[in-house]
């Protein structure tokens, strides 16, 4: 099993709009992933419309995009 350290650069602790939230759904949703809310609806009805602490343990990146959130 593998752990991640405060100090990992894959653990982040970022303050976001509620705007970026939804356009990471929007692009999970596009791409089919399966790390995301179900639906556009389900994020709303469990995150409040306001600047969101997101905490990103694992982040994929291909071709310098970030391709995942996990």
């Amino acid at each position: 099993m593998s752990f991640i350290c405060p100090d990992d650069p894959d653990f982040r602790i970022c303050l976001i709009r509620f705007e970026d939230l939804l356009a990471i759904q929007t692009v999970a949703e596009e791409g089919q992933w399966a790390n995301r809310w179900s639906s556009e609806a389900a994020l709303r009805d469990q995150v409040a419309e306001k600047d969101v602490v997101l905490q990103t343990f694992l982040r994929e990146e291909r071709h310098g995009a970030v391709r995942a959130y996990r």
